[in-house]
Parts: structure tokens; C-alpha cells; sequence
């Protein structure tokens, strides 16, 4: 199915009477099959039901995000681009701490994925160059009882003027449909406007990719990079008074964290009964020395970020391996060991080594048993296989 375009007659058709017959079709409808679809002909054109099919299928994606997806409505790169619930919450529970009743702005707001986070806290106002998307907020923040703390504007941001309150800043980081950009001369809004906002609102957060460089960028404030479910997410710059270290790893929904602030510690130790596998987010901000100082964790070797300890130790920002088995990577002996172990599925974690994952899982992976974890660690030179089970 090709992408479909949102217009204003096709965002008004999906909110009519008629639209919303078609959206319920649609949901026990098979895309997939020809019969389905001209069911779903019979009640709207080509171009609305393309929309309709789209618009279910994001829908059904969006549950991972929104907790009323079935409602919202989204485009793809609306969809794509919003940040889900939980992000949001978490963001708009920042500012809810420095917030003191002024307006904030929600710049690029999108489909409104952070506006209905942040209507939550004060009145805002988003603004957004399309106005299909502001369309799509505008209908967003009925379906979460909000509508009435927003104003919408559709508006190229280069020429609003700004008199204070606090921002929200998610510049367009794509340079196409297809590629996203992590450099801040392509972001759009860029540079040149970015710096005109801190002069006019000192205070706010700036969302960025989580692969930016961050040692790059040429503003001041706190960079935040938020990981959901042990994946990196949003990379944040926090300006102004929501500064308030200078790096941290924030993982949710737990909203644990680790700064730069903290005690730091590189003690060095044999492989002991756990392995540690640190959250993305704590070793792309470099803060592992902090998170082995808070939980009392060794190093294996300098530059080595799998940490380690004789006693088990739960963390939202580590995750726990029991070790079983260590023993020197021949390929011949670690398949002979789990063949013997009647385990299920491999999960393969190298860390200083290049191998394929997916071909090394498969080489080892059994049908039935338990699910097993074997670590690939390169040690003076020399490469251990280290297997166990994740302690949850």
C-alpha cells in the first residue's frame, strides 16, 4: 500500500459520519487481500480508503506509544516522528518543576504527541508549518480532554517573534522521507533560528536524535538521553533553569538515572557470578564509571563497558547476567557446550569483537530449554565466551 497523503479534505472525511463507518470497516478488514479492500471501496474513494487503511494500521502501531491510540489520529511522519507517551509525561514532569505559570511553547509541535503532555502542565501554545498536522493536534487533544489549555498556530517559525515563557523545540530532522539527519546544520528550524530562541526563551528543551554528537553541540545546558525499555531514544538539551548537570542517562518508565555528578569509580576485577550490561544510554554518555561506583560493579579491562560482581545487583540502567560458563571462544566447544545444555534460543552479545549476531545466534540456538546469553569478550588480547541467563 503506498503512502497516503493527509490533506485538509481527507482529515475531514476521516472525522465525518461517513469516515467513521469506513474506520470501523476497516478495522476487521485484511489489507492484504483484494476482497477486503473492495468491501471498503463500496463506501468511500480510492484516496479516502487508502487513508482509512493507513490510518488503522498506525493506529494499531501507535498502541505501543499512546494509551488511547484507537482515537488519535496520525499521518506516517506525524506518527513517526511524535514522542510517545511516556517520553512525553516524563519531559512535561520536568518542566512542571520549574514551571511558575508561564506559557509554554511547544515549537514544531506535530500531531501534538508532546503538546498533550504539556497542556497537562500549564497553557501552551504549538506551533507547526503544516497545517494538516496542527489539524491532526487539534483533533489529538479532544481525544485527551485537553484542547481547551492549547492554542494552535500554523506558522513558519522563522518569522514569530517570542517573549518569553518555556519551549519545547522538536526541529524536523529529516532531509527526506526516507533519511533522518543527526547534524545540526540540517535540522530544520537550524541553527540560526536555535539561537535566536535562546536569546527570546532562555529556558526550555531542545529534542534531538539520540546518534547526535553531543560533545558538538554549540549551546550550553544539560544533555539528557532517555533510553524506553533499554533502547535510546531522545537525546534532550535542557537550557536555561532546566539545566541542571551537565550529562544524564534517564531510563523509563523508571525514570532511574545516572549524571556526570556522581561519584565515579574504575576498579578492575576477574569475571565474577554476574555480568552487567550497561543501558545504551549510560555508555553513550560515557558514565559507566558512575554507574560502577553506584552499584558497586568492577570493570573486566580498561575500554571493556561489560561491569561485574559476585552478587546480584538490580538496576534499571544495568541488566543482570548470571554467568554459568567461561571459557575461550573456539567455535566447536561453545556449540558442543550448548548442545549439551538443552537450552532455546542464543542471544549473542559481543563486546570488542565483530562477529554476525544473528549467524552466531543461529549457530547455537536450540529448539526447546530456557533462553541463554553468551557474552563474546575480547581480554588481553584473547577472546572469552562467557554463557548464562539473564536474572530478572
Amino acid at each position: 500500500m503506498s503512502k497516503q497523503t493527509f490533506t485538509e479534505e481527507i482529515l475531514n472525511f476521516l472525522t465525518s459520519p461517513r469516515g467513521t463507518a469506513a474506520l470501523e470497516l476497516a478495522g476487521g478488514l485484511d489489507p492484504a487481500k483484494p476482497s477486503d479492500v473492495a468491501k471498503l471501496r463500496k463506501h468511500c474513494t480510492l484516496d479516502q480508503s487508502r487513508a482509512v487503511l493507513e490510518l488503522v494500521e498506525l493506529r494499531h502501531r501507535a498502541r505501543a506509544k499512546f494509551s488511547r491510540a484507537d482515537l488519535m489520529f496520525f499521518d506516517r511522519k506525524g506518527y513517526e516522528q511524535a514522542s510517545g507517551e511516556i517520553i512525553a509525561d516524563y519531559k512535561a514532569g520536568r518542566v512542571k518543576l520549574f514551571h511558575a505559570g508561564e506559557d509554554i511553547l511547544d515549537l514544531c509541535c506535530g500531531i501534538g504527541g508532546d503538546t498533550l503532555a504539556l497542556a497537562a502542565v500549564g497553557k501552551v501554545t504549538g506551533i507547526d508549518l503544516s497545517p494538516e498536522r496542527i489539524h491532526i493536534a487539534d483533533l489529538n487533544l479532544q481525544v485527551y480532554q485537553r484542547r481547551q489549555n492549547v492554542t494552535l498556530l500554523c506558522a513558519d517559525l522563522n518569522t514569530v517573534k517570542f517573549t518569553g515563557g518555556i519551549f519545547h523545540f522538536d526541529p524536523d530532522r529529516r532531509k527526506n522521507d526516507h533519511i533522518r539527519t543527526v547534524k545540526i546544520e540540517e535540522l530544520s528550524p537550524g541553527k540560526e533560528f536555535i539561537d535566536r530562541l535562546l536569546k527570546e526563551v532562555p529556558n526550555g528543551a531542545i529534542k534531538l536524535s539520540p546518534a547526535t554528537e553531543y560533545s558538538e553541540l554549540p549551546w550550553e545546558g544539560e544533555i539528557e538521553l532517555i533510553s524506553y525499555k533499554g533502547q535510546c531514544r531522545q537525546l534532550l538539551l535542557w537550557t536555561g533553569k532546566f539545566a541542571d548537570v551537565k550529562l544524564k542517562a534517564t531510563s523509563l518508565p523508571s525514570a532511574c538515572a545516572i549524571t556526570d555528578e556522581m561519584p565515579v569509580a574504575f576498579n578492575i576485577g576477574e569475571i565474577g557470578a554476574y555480568l552487567y550490561d550497561p543501558d545504551p544510554a549510560v555508555s553513550r554518555l560515557r558514565l559507566l564509571g558512575q554507574l560502577a561506583a553506584e552499584l558497586g560493579l568492577k570493570f573486566l579491562a580498561p575500554g571493556q563497558i561489560v561491569l561485574t560482581s559476585d552478587r546480584f545487583i538490580a538496576h534499571p540502567l544495568a541488566r543482570a547476567f548470571r554467568v554459568e560458563e567461561i571459557m575461550p571462544y573456539h567455535e566447536d566447544k561453545v556449540r558442543r557446550y550448548f548442545r549439551e545444555s538443552q537450552i532455546g534460543p542464543v542471544t549473542v552479545k559481543p563486546r570488542g569483537v565483530a562477529v554476525n549476531v544473528d549467524k552466531v545466534s543461529k549457530l547455537y540456538s536450540g529448539k526447546t530449554g530456557p533462553e541463554k546469553v553468551l557474552f563474546l569478550l575480547r581480554l588481553d588480547k584473547k577472546i572469552l565466551a562467557v554463557m548464562g541467563e539473564e536474572e530478572r
